[in-house]
C-alpha cells in the first residue's frame, strides 16, 4: 500500500523523522546508483545523518525513496496489530491494549500519524482518553521500576548490613577482651596521672598570673605590626581608581605604567582584564602615564588615577595619576626550599638569590591543604646585594603571618601578590637575635667616634678601651634596651651587665700578669734580646723534625718551579704553533662561510622551484637518512674524533675489596645466590622476591644478558649484585657529554667484568648502542629511574637488554652497606645440561619478536638450572611482567591472568598484588604523563575530556617512538606507525573503558589524522615502504619553541601532538613560517599581488558546473555557490569536472565577465583557501577565529577553514575537540602557551581572532 500518498507534507517530515537519518543513509549507501540520480556528486557514505535526513525529506516521493518508507511503515502496523492481538488474548481491554502498545512503538510521540497510516478513525475525545492512557501506564511503569530498583538497592543494603553485624560480633569479642585489660592498665594510670594533676595545678597557678601580663605585652607589641588603614581604601562609587601596576621603559624610554588589579573599598585587590572589544580609554585602559613614584624597571607599586575626557577629542582620555605613599604592594615570594619557618629564615639569614619588585615582601612557604606561612619584610630590612636577598644587620625581629592560597593574587607573567591592600595582625613574631645579641649592637651602636678620639692612646690599648666603655651613656642604652627586648627595667640591666661582664673577660683575657711582663721587658733592652735567642732555641728544638720536614718541602718545591719554568717555554713555543693554526683556520671558515652563503642562496632558489613545481621537486627529493650525524661520522672522522674527547669523569673502574677475610668464599651458583639474596636485602628488596631476583640476575650474568633495571634503588640494587659476585670489582659508565669511542675502549680495562651505565636515555648515547654493547665476555647493568619514561622508548631497544622494573620488589630505602663476596680457586661454573631449555609459552600470545623471546627463554633456562626452586611467580615477576609493561601489553596480560585456560598459574596472593599494583599504576599513568609532558588540565574541563587529549597525545608519541623501531631486517613504514597507533588506542580503551564514548570509534580516522599530520608538517620523511624521523629544526617565537626531528628524550612539552618547548629567546615568526611552510605574504599582500599580476580576457561560454566564491555567509552553505558576483568585485571561480578542475579570479565590466587564469600550484590540493581566505579578508567578510580560554586551555571555532598548511599547523599543535569521530578540523583546543605564539603569527597574516576567558 502507497502510504506516502495518504500524508500531508508536514506529516511525511515527521515520518521521516521517526525513521531517522541513520536509517536512510543506508539505504543511499545500499541503492548508490538511484542515489546519485537525486543528488549528484555525492557518496552516500560521506553523508552526515543530518544531510541524509534533509535529502529524504526532500525526495521522499522518489520511488526507490517511497517503496522503502511504505515496506518500514507496512512492517511497524503489522507487529502494532499483533501486539494489540496478544495483549486481548492475555485479558487486556482494547483500549489498555492499544495505550500500551502504542506506548513502545515508534509512534508514541505521534499517534495521530498512526491512526492516519493505519486508517482507524477515533473522535477528539477517544484520542484524548488514549493520550491520558498511555501517559497513566508510562506513570506506572517509572513507579514500578522505581521501585523495583529500590528493593534491589533495599536487598543489597541488607545483605551489606548483615555482614557488617558478623564482623561486628567478631570484632566486639576481641575488643572486649582488649579494653579489659586496657581498663587495668588506666586505672593505674589514673592514679599516677592524679598525683601528677596536683603537682601541676599548683604550677599553673603561679604561671597564669605571669601568663596574663605575658600575654598583654605580647598582644600590644604584635598591635604594632598591623598596618591596617581603612583611610587609605578608595570610598564607594569614587571616580578614582587605586591600582596595582609595573613601571615599564618604551623603546623612546618614556615611563609607563601597566595595570594588573585595582583596589577596591574593601581592602581587596581583583585582577583587570582588557575587554578587546571595546577601546582601551576611561576604565578600560591597560596603560597609564606615569608622572611620579618609583621609577625603576619591572618595580611594582600602588597608584591613584583617574580619566577625564580629552578636551581635544572626548572619545578619548586625559590620565592624572599619583603614586600612594600610604599603600605598598605587598610581593608573595614562595619559596620551594624552605619546608618549615626556621629554614625559611635560615635561607634569609645566609641570603639566596632572588630579586624582589616591591617595597614589601612576604617570603612565605606552602605548609599543607593551600594554607602558606610567610613573615613580612620591607626592603629597608633588607640587604639586597648582586642579585641576592638577605636580612639587613639592623633587622632584629619579623612578623609572621599564615594565610591560604585564596589570599594569593597570581599575575600571568608568574609573579604574585597578597590579595588583601593590608597584611593585618600578624600571627607572631621571631626574634632573629638574641636578648644579649640585641644589648651588644645596641652597645656598639652607642660607641661614638667623637668619645672615642677624646680618649687617644696615651697608655696600652686595653686601658684606653676599658675606660672608654665606661664612658658610655649607660641609662639611654637601658631605656633602648628595654624597648627592643620588650622586658623590664631591672631585666635591662641584668642584660646589659651580663654583657659588660663578657667583653670585660674578652678584653682583659684573664692575664693581667701579662701587663707586668711586658713592662719588664721593655725596660731592658738587653733582656729582650736574651729573651728572643732563648725562646728561639727552645723553639727550634722543639720543632727540629718540622724543620727538616719544611726544608724539604721546600726543596720539591724548587724542583717543581725550575719544571714549571720549562714547561712554560715549551707552553710558549706550542702556543706560537697554535697561533699559526689559527689563521691558517680562519682563512678555512672564511671560504666555508662564502660556501654557506652559495648554498643559502641555492636551498632559496629550490624553495622556489618546489612552489611551483612540487611534485616534481618531491619526487627527485634524496631522501635523508634518519642519523644525519652518523653519515657525518662516516665522511669527517677525523673531525669528529677531535669533537668528542672524552670527559674526565664518564669512565671510572672500582677495584675489587682487599680484605677477604670480611667477604663470603663461593664454591658454587648457589652460595652466590644466597650471598646476592641478602645483599639484594640491604638494596631494599621485599624479602619474598630477593632469592629469585638474585637467581635471575645470576642467570643474566652468566648469559652476559644486558640488564635494564629501571626504577628506584636500581643503582643500589646493581652495586649489590657486583659486591655479591665480583667482590665489589666493576665499571661505571656515566652517558654524559658528547658521545666517545675512546671511552668504550676502557671498558674491562682493569678486568671488571660488570658494567653500569647510567644517564642512557638522557643523552645522545642512547644510538649508539650496539657499540657500547660489543664486548661480549662483560655484563651490562644500565639504570633509569622512573619507569615511564621507558614505555615511549622503541620497541627494539629489548633485542638489547631485558628490562626489569624495580617498583614491583623494592619495599625499602637501601642501606649502601654491601659486604659482598668472591669465587674460589675450585668454583664450579656452570653448564647447561641437555634438554634443560624452558620456554615460557605465555611468550608467544604477546607482541614480541623471536630475538627478544629467546634472550628472555635463555635467561629463564639457566636460572632454573642454577635455581631449582624457582617458582612460576618468579618467572612472571622477573620476565613476563617486565617486558609486558615496557610494551604497553599489561591490558593483555591481565586478562590473561584472570583467564585460568590461557596457561599462567600464579599464586592467589601474586594475583591480589598484581591486580592492586596494576590498578595503581593505570590510575597514575595518565597524570604522570600529563605532568612531564606539560598537560594541564582545563579549569572548566571534563576529567574524561583530559584523559581523551593525554592518550591522543600519548598515541602521536607513541606513533613518534615507532620511528625508532627499524631493525636491519625490516625498516619503520607508515603501516608500522598506524599499527602502533591502533595498539595504543586499542590498549587504552581497555585500561579506561569509561572513555570508550569519548575515544574514536573507528581507529583508522585517529591512525590517518596522526599519519597525516606527520607527512605533512616535516616531522617525518617519507619514502615507499620506508618512514625516518626528519632533521632536528627548532625555531622560537613568544618564548615557545617549536620542535621536530628532536630525539625521544628532548620531548618537554606536548600540545595535541606537537613538541615544543618553554625557553626565554629572540622571536623568529618568519622561520616558523618556513618551518611549517605557512604562506608567507599577509592575506591583503597576497590579493593585491594577485591582481597586480592579472591578465584579463573576456570570458568564453562557461561550462554548466562552474562554481564561483561565496562572497557573504552564511558559510554552512559552503564555500561555492551557482550563481556569480555581478557587482564589480574581483573574486575567484572554478569551472570543469571534480578533481581537475580549472580556477581563475573573475569581474564584471560592462555587464560582461572577464577571467584571468591561476596557476595550478597555487590551487592544486585545496591551496585555493589561501586565495579564498585573502579575497574575503579584502571585502571584510572572513569570519573571525573565536576563541575561549578556560585556565590551561584554549578552545578555539574556525568558522572558515584556514589554507592547508596553516590548518595542519593548528590541528598538529591541538587537540580535537571531540574525538569520536576524525577528522574535526573546525573545533579544536590547543595549550594557552601555543595558542598566545601562534595567534601572533597568523594575526601577522592577517587572521582575525575573538575571544574571551572562562
Amino acid at each position: 500500500m502507497n502510504y506516502i500518498e495518504l500524508l500531508t507534507q508536514e506529516e511525511k517530515v515527521n515520518l521521516c523523522g521517526i525513521m531517522g537519518g541513520r536509517d536512510f543513509k543506508e539505504l543511499f549507501k545500499h541503492n548508490e546508483r538511484e542515489f546519485q540520480k537525486i543528488r549528484k556528486g555525492f557518496r552516500a557514505k560521506s553523508l552526515t545523518e543530518e544531510l541524509a535526513l534533509s535529502i529524504a525529506i526532500a525526495n521522499v516521493d522518489k520511488p526507490f525513496i517511497a517503496s522503502w518508507v511504505n515496506t518500514r511503515v507496512q512492517i511497524w502496523l503489522d507487529e502494532i496489530h499483533e501486539n494489540i492481538t496478544k495483549l486481548e488474548g492475555e485479558g487486556s481491554a482494547h483500549d489498555i491494549a492499544l495505550a500500551t502498545t502504542m506506548l513502545d512503538s515508534f509512534f508514541s510521540h505521534d499517534v495521530d500519524l498512526y491512526l492516519k497510516l493505519a486508517g482507524i478513525t477515533m473522535d477528539e475525545v477517544s484520542r484524548t482518553e488514549l493520550r491520558t492512557t498511555m501517559e497513566r501506564i508510562e506513570s506506572d511503569r517509572a513507579k514500578e521500576e522505581k521501585d523495583a530498583d529500590r528493593i534491589k538497592a533495599l536487598e543489597e543494603e541488607k545483605q551489606r548490613l548483615l555482614c557488617q553485624i558478623e564482623d561486628c560480633h567478631q570484632s566486639a569479642s576481641l575488643l572486649k577482651t582488649e579494653y579489659e585489660q586496657r581498663i587495668q592498665e588506666i586505672e593505674q594510670e589514673k592514679k599516677d596521672l592524679e598525683s601528677s594533676l596536683a603537682a601541676a595545678q599548683e604550677k599553673i597557678s603561679e604561671l597564669q598570673t605571669s601568663l596574663t601580663v605575658a600575654k598583654s605585652d605580647e598582644s600590644s607589641h604584635l598591635s604594632q605590626y598591623d598596618d591596617t588603614d581603612i583611610s587609605s581604601l578608595p570610598p564607594v562609587g569614587s571616580e578614582e581608581t587605586i591600582s596595582l601596576c609595573n613601571v615599564i621603559s618604551d623603546y623612546s624610554g618614556q615611563k609607563w605604567l601597566i595595570r594588573f588589579a585595582d583596589l577596591s573599598h574593601n581592602g581587596h585587590y581583583h585582577m583587570f582584564h582588557r575587554n578587546e572589544e571595546l577601546p582601551p580609554y576611561f576604565s578600560n585602559r591597560d596603560k597609564i602615564f606615569y608622572k611620579d613614584g618609583p621609577s625603576t624597571d619591572g618595580f611594582y607599586g600602588i597608584w591613584s588615577w583617574s580619566a577625564i575626557p580629552n578636551e581635544k577629542d572626548p572619545s578619548k582620555d586625559y590620565i592624572i595619576s599619583k603614586y600612594n605613599v600610604n599603600l605598598d604592594a605587598i610581593e608573595i615570594a614562595t619559596i620551594p626550599e624552605a619546608s618549615s619557618l626556621e629554614e625559611l629564615i635560615h635561607l634569609l639569614k645566609d641570603g639566596f638569590v632572588y630579586q624582589p619588585h616591591s617595597r614589601r615582601i612576604m617570603f612565605s612557604l606552602y605548609a599543607s591543604k593551600g594554607q602558606y606561612m610567610g613573615i613580612l619584610c620591607s626592603i629597608k630590612e633588607l640587604n639586597v646585594t648582586n642579585g641576592k636577598v638577605s636580612f639587613a644587620e639592623d633587622c632584629i625581629e619579623v612578623p609572621v603571618y599564615e594565610f591560604n592560597s585564596d589570599n594569593i593574587l597570581r599575575l600571568e607573567n608568574g609573579l604574585s601578590f597578597y590579595r588583601n591592600a593590608f597584611a593585618g595582625l600578624p600571627n607572631k613574631l621571631y626574634q632573629l637575635k638574641s636578648p644579649l645579641d640585641i644589648v651588644k649592637n645596641i652597645v656598639f651602636s652607642s660607641i661614638s667616634w667623637a668619645t672615642y678620639k677624646t680618649r687617644g692612646y696615651t697608655r696600652a690599648e686595653y686601658r684606653s678601651f676599658k675606660d672608654f666603655l665606661g664612658a658610655i651613656p649607660v641609662e639611654d642604652i637601658i631605656q633602648r634596651i628595654e624597648a627592643e627586648c620588650r622586658c623590664s627595667d631591672s631585666v635591662a640591666k641584668e642584660l646589659l651587665d651580663e654583657f659588660l661582664c663578657i667583653a670585660w673577660k674578652y678584653v682583659d683575657g684573664d692575664s693581667l700578669e701579662d701587663d707586668v711582663i711586658l713592662s719588664a721587658i721593655s725596660a731592658s733592652s738587653e733582656l729582650q734580646e736574651r729573651t728572643k735567642a732563648l725562646i728561639r732555641a727552645d723553639w727550634e728544638a722543639e720543632n727540629k723534625g718540622l724543620l727538616a720536614d719544611a726544608q724539604k718541602e721546600l726543596d720539591v718545591l724548587n724542583a717543581k718551579l725550575e719544571s714549571v719554568n720549562t714547561s712554560l717555554t715549551e707552553a710558549q713555543e706550542a702556543f706560537n704553533k697554535t697561533k699559526l693554526e689559527e689563521e691558517r683556520l680562519s682563512s678555512v671558515i672564511a671560504e666555508k662561510e662564502k660556501l654557506a652563503e652559495n648554498v643559502e642562496a641555492a636551498v632559496a632558489d629550490r624553495i622556489e622551484m618546489a612552489r611551483k613545481n612540487a611534485a616534481g621537486f618531491i619526487a627527485n627529493m634524496a631522501f635523508v637518512d634518519r642519523h644525519p650525524n652518523e653519515a657525518a661520522a662516516k665522511q669527517t672522522p677525523k673531525a669528529v674524533e677531535t669533537l668528542a674527547q672524552p670527559v674526565a669523569s664518564q669512565y671510572h673502574a672500582y677495584s675489587a675489596a682487599k680484605e677477604l677475610d670480611d667477604l663470603e668464599v663461593h664454591h658454587s651458583w648457589n652460595e652466590v645466590i644466597n650471598t646476592a639474596s641478602f645483599e639484594l636485602g640491604e638494596a631494599g628488596v621485599a624479602d619474598r622476591y630477593r632469592n629469585g631476583l638474585a637467581a635471575f640476575l645470576c642467570a643474566a650474568y652468566i648469559e652476559r644478558q644486558p640488564i635494564l633495571l629501571v626504577g628506584p634503588n636500581s643503582i643500589d640494587i646493581s652495586k649489590a649484585l657486583c659486591a655479591a659476585i665480583a667482590g665489589h670489582k666493576h665499571g661505571m659508565l656515566s652517558c654524559e657529554g658528547s658521545y666517545s669511542s675512546h671511552v668504550l675502549q676502557e671498558l674491562g680495562h682493569d678486568g671488571e667484568d660488570i658494567v653500569i651505565i647510567n644517564n642512557l636515555f638522557a643523552s645522545g648515547w642512547m644510538n649508539r648502542l650496539p657499540e657500547i654493547l660489543s664486548k661480549k665476555d662483560i655484563f651490562y647493568v644500565a639504570t633509569h629511574p622512573y619507569a615511564e619514561d621507558i614505555q615511549v622508548e622503541p620497541k627494539s631497544l629489548y633485542g638489547f637488554m631485558l628490562p626489569l622494573f624495580t617498583e614491583f620488589f623494592v619495599d625499602n630505602k637501601a642501606s649502601g652497606k654491601y659486604y659482598g663476596g668472591y669465587f674460589a680457586d675450585d668454583f664450579k661454573p656452570y653448564a647447561a645440561q641437555p634438554a634443560s631449555s624452558k620456554e615460557l609459552r605465555i611468550l608467544s600470545r604477546l607482541s614480541l619478536s623471536t630475538l627478544v623471546k629467546n634472550r628472555i627463554n635463555s635467561v629463564i633456562s639457566t636460572m632454573h638450572g642454577i635455581h631449582s626452586s624457582t617458582t612460576a611467580d618468579e618467572e612472571f615477576i622477573f620476565a613476563i611482567l617486565p617486558i609486558a609493561y615496557a610494551t604497553l601489553e599489561l591490558n593483555d596480560l591481565t586478562e590473561m591472568i584472570a583467564d585460568p585456560q590461557k596457561g599462567i598459574e600464579l599464586s592467589a596472593s601474586l594475583k591480589v598484588y598484581l591486580r592492586r599494583t596494576l590498578m595503581n599504576k593505570y590510575n597514575g599513568l595518565l597524570s604522570a604523563v600529563a605532568q612531564k609532558y606539560n598537560i594541564r588540565r582545563g579549569l572548566q574541563e571534563a576529567e574524561n575530556d583530559w584523559k581523551t587529549r593525554l592518550i591522543y597525545s600519548v598515541c602521536g608519541m607513541m606513533a613518534y617512538a615507532s620511528l625508532w623501531d627499524e631493525t636491519e631486517d625490516e625498516p619503520v613504514s607508515i603501516v608500522h606507525l598506524k599499527r602502533k597507533v591502533r595498539s595504543m588506542l586499542s590498549s587504552y580503551k581497555s585500561m579506561y573503558p569509561e572513555l570508550s564514548n569519548s575515544l574514536p570509534y573507528i581507529s583508522a580516522e585517529l591512525e590517518d589524522e596522526i599519519a597525516g599530520l606527520f607527512l605533512s608538517t616535516g616531522m617525518v620523511y617519507h619514502r615507499p615502504n620506508r618512514i625516518a624521523p626528519s632533521m632536528k629544526h627548532e625555531e622560537s617565537h613568544c618564548n615557545i619553541v617549536f620542535q621536530r626531528g628532536i630525539g625521544l628524550d628532548s620531548i618537554s612539552c606536548v600540545s595535541g601532538i606537537g613538541f615544543y618547548s618553554k625557553l626565554e629567546c629572540i622571536s623568529n615568526p618568519d622561520g616558523i613560517k618556513t618551518m611549517f611552510g605557512l604562506e608567507q605574504q599577509a592575506l591583503w599582500d597576497l590579493w593585491n599581488s594577485t591582481l597586480t599580476t592579472a591578465s584579463w580576457k573576456a570570458a568564453p561560454s562557461l561550462e554548466q558546473n562552474t562554481e564561483y566564491l561565496r562572497l557573504k555567509p552564511p558559510f554552512s552553505r559552503g564555500y561555492w555557490e551557482n550563481k556569480p558576483d555581478t557587482t564589480g568585485l574581483v573574486s575567484i571561480l572554478r569551472t570543469g569536472i571534480k578533481g581537475s578542475q580549472l580556477y581563475y579570479i573573475y569581474r564584471y565590466s560592462d555587464n560582461a565577465m572577464e577571467i584571468s587564469p591561476l596557476p595550478q600550484w597555487q590551487v592544486e590540493n585545496h591551496h585555493y583557501r589561501s586565495l579564498a581566505c585573502a579575497c574575503l579578508h579584502s571585502y571584510g567578510a572572513l569570519p573571525p577565529i573565536e576563541y575561549v580560554k578556560d585556565g590551561a586551555l584554549v578552545h578555539i571555532w574556525m568558522n572558515y577553514l584556514l589554507p592547508p598548511h596553516e590548518l595542519e599547523f593548528v590541528k598538529l599543535y591541538s587537540w580535537p575537540e571531540v574525538c569520536t569521530s576524525l577528522p574535526c578540523d573546525f573545533k579544536r583546543k590547543l595549550s594557552t602557551e601555543v595558542f598566545s605564539a601562534m595567534k601572533t603569527v597568523l594575526s601577522d597574516q592577517g587572521y582575525e581572532f575573538k575571544g574571551e576567558m572562562i
